[in-house]
This record gives C-alpha cells, sequence and structure tokens, in this order.
C-alpha cells in the first residue's frame, strides 16, 4: 500500500491491502414473482471480504425480499413480501461486510393474480369446486395448496387441476365458516380473495330403514341437509350399490335396492356439488346378480 503526501513524499507498507475477487450475481431463479415467491440468488463471493458471514439486504426491482438463507457465498434464498404489479428492475444484495453486487434488470414483478368467482360458493366435505381468474397462479406453473384466508390450519382442498384461469378443487372437512382463501403456487407465489366461499354446516344421516334388505326393497334414509348446500341428490349407494332413487330432499330420501351378492358397508349420499354423506353399515341380502359401484373418495 502507498501513501503520496502533496510533497510528494511516498509511505510504504507491504502487506497494508488486498483486493478480493468483486462479488457477483450469476442467476436469479425464478426471474418473475409475486408475495410468497420463493427466489434463489447464485453467484460467487457473496459475502465479499472473508470477515463478511451474511448477506443484510436484498432488493428486487427496489423492493426489500424476506432473507431465508444469507450465509452462503455462492447461494442465496429470498422470498418476495411485497407486491409491485408490473415493474422490472435490477436485483441488488449486499453483505455485513459492505460488499455489494448487482445484477441488472433481472427481476420482474408480473401483474397481480386475482380470483374472480368461487362455484358454488357454498360447500362442505367433498363439494366440487371451481374457482375462476386471471395469474392465479402468480407467474408458477401449477397450484400446490388452496385453503381458508383466515387461518394457518391445514384445512387444504384436494386439487384436481390448476391453470392461470381456473382451478378445481374438492373441498376438506372443516367447521363452518364464511370468508376468503388462498391459493399458492409451486413458486410460493399466493393469491388471495378476502371473501367468495362459505363452508356450510355438514350432512347428517340420522337413520337408514331397513338396515338389511335385497333387490327391490325400498329404504328410507332421514337426517339433514341431504342435498349438501346444492341442489339435488344424485347418486346413493348401498354398501357400495348403486340404488334407485324414488324421492330425495333435505331431510328424507327414498331409494330401491339394486341387485347385489352378500355384502355389508356404508351408506353413501352424493349431491350434485359432489359432496357426499357417509353412514354407518348396512346390509344386502343375496340376489342373483351383482352391480358394483364405487362411491367417491373423501379427502
Amino acid at each position: 500500500m502507498n501513501l503520496v503526501t502533496d510533497s510528494g513524499s511516498v509511505v510504504t507498507k507491504v502487506g497494508g491491502w488486498q483486493y478480493f475477487t468483486a462479488s457477483s450475481i450469476d442467476t436469479v431463479s425464478p426471474a418473475i414473482g409475486q408475495v410468497g415467491t420463493r427466489v434463489e440468488i447464485a453467484g460467487s463471493n457473496l459475502l465479499g471480504i472473508a470477515d463478511g458471514s451474511k448477506i443484510v439486504k436484498v432488493l428486487l426491482a427496489s423492493v426489500e425480499a424476506q432473507i431465508v438463507a444469507g450465509t452462503s457465498q455462492d447461494t442465496i434464498e429470498v422470498i418476495v413480501n411485497e407486491n409491485a404489479s408490473g415493474i422490472s428492475g435490477d436485483v441488488f444484495i449486499k453483505a455485513d461486510s459492505g460488499a455489494y453486487a448487482v445484477l441488472k434488470s433481472a427481476w420482474t414483478y408480473p401483474e397481480l393474480g386475482e380470483i374472480g368467482t368461487v362455484v358454488p360458493a357454498v360447500g362442505q366435505l367433498n363439494t366440487l369446486v371451481t374457482i375462476s381468474g386471471a395469474r392465479m397462479l402468480g407467474a408458477g406453473s401449477s397450484a400446490v395448496k388452496v385453503w381458508r384466508a383466515d387461518t394457518l390450519a391445514d384445512i387444504t382442498a384436494c386439487i384436481i387441476s390448476s391453470s392461470d384461469t381456473t382451478i378445481t378443487v374438492r373441498s376438506n372437512v372443516a367447521d363452518a365458516f364464511a370468508g376468503g382463501l388462498k391459493i399458492e403456487s409451486d413458486t410460493g407465489a399466493i393469491v388471495e380473495a378476502s371473501s367468495g366461499w362459505t363452508y356450510g354446516e355438514q350432512s347428517v344421516t340420522t337413520d337408514v330403514s331397513p338396515a338389511v334388505g335385497q333387490l327391490n326393497t325400498e329404504v328410507t334414509i332421514t337426517g339433514e341437509r341431504f342435498r349438501a348446500h346444492g341442489a339435488s341428490v344424485d347418486t346413493v349407494t348401498l354398501a357400495g350399490v348403486e340404488a334407485s332413487i324414488q324421492s330425495e330432499g333435505e331431510t328424507s330420501i327414498v331409494v330401491i335396492a339394486a341387485a347385489s351378492g352378500a355384502a355389508a358397508g356404508t351408506t353413501h349420499l352424493v349431491s350434485d356439488t359432489g359432496a357426499f354423506v357417509a353412514t354407518g353399515r348396512n346390509g344386502l341380502l343375496p340376489s342373483t346378480t351383482m352391480h358394483q359401484h364405487h362411491p367417491p373418495l373423501a379427502m
């Protein structure tokens, strides 16, 4: 290290200064996202000089991100914690050593996702629900979780299919509640609506009479909310065999048993929304033919 005074004299200290390789960012993955998106920033010498121990600031297009892992010289993990719709810009990192790096034009905030409609808007266990909107995957490729917006409890729907504009799920069981939904994509991005979904009270079966029968036996099923917040009961199975519905309503259903071999099992009622009610075991006596039908599984 050399110091030169205004008189021209030179002071030298051998070994008094050393240049380290500059910090650099090589990749940002993904390079687009919104709130909740998990982002990996890879590069070299990210902590800077030898006494650097951690990353203290990360900006994605001038918006500060949450640092999840920041003690590596070559990889940083952050989560997007603010939305900035339609903005692009640089990725900036700074270490506690004072070292910093910038990757120009490396990050984009997409236009925010929106949940438009939830159909039906009321349901219960196993209700088939279609969620429509725009950009609902938050620049991801698939939905991995759909749950109620007011809780962190694991009341997650079973996802059947997902795209930016349509997500189809079967609802899980929950206590009665009215509120919103959250959708999480494979990148961690979250799209949320504060209202639009209601868990209605579950259907209840109180009696199946008679509980034993055979071909052409008339069976009356009584209980509450059999239509499961839908318009009708579409299917009834007795011990796994579909019966013929003679009449149906919210509190009473009359069916005729179909042909079956000896069997014992559950009575299932399936509404037009896909929601179903299961009751205890009932028996069917032998008959000459067998017709087997599997009801939907609980999610």
